[in-house]
């Protein structure tokens, strides 16, 4: 198989479209573990504006497993604060 191209995928997280950016995160949910270099942008989305990229980034960074633990404390203050 290719390489699936993440750093473009990556990319599309910082779009001024709200449709690429959750494109962007379901196709790194689907990468799992393989895009765990985004975790970096997907912690950022999670405290978006928009609560549909956020539950898009969160969901992502579920699927990335190990490597996403990190974004632990980011999903409990996102869970912390939702009404």
């Amino acid at each position: 198989r290719k390489t699936p191209p993440i750093e473009s995928i990556v990319s599309l997280l910082e779009s001024d479209s709200i449709e690429a950016r959750m494109g962007a995160c379901v196709a790194l949910e689907k990468l799992r573990g393989r895009a765990a270099e985004a975790v970096p942008k997907l912690r950022l989305a999670l405290k978006d504006d928009n609560m549909w990229l956020r539950v898009c980034a969160a969901s992502a960074l579920s699927k990335i497993g190990k490597p996403a633990t990190v974004a632990l404390p980011d999903l409990l203050e996102m869970i912390a604060r939702s009404p």
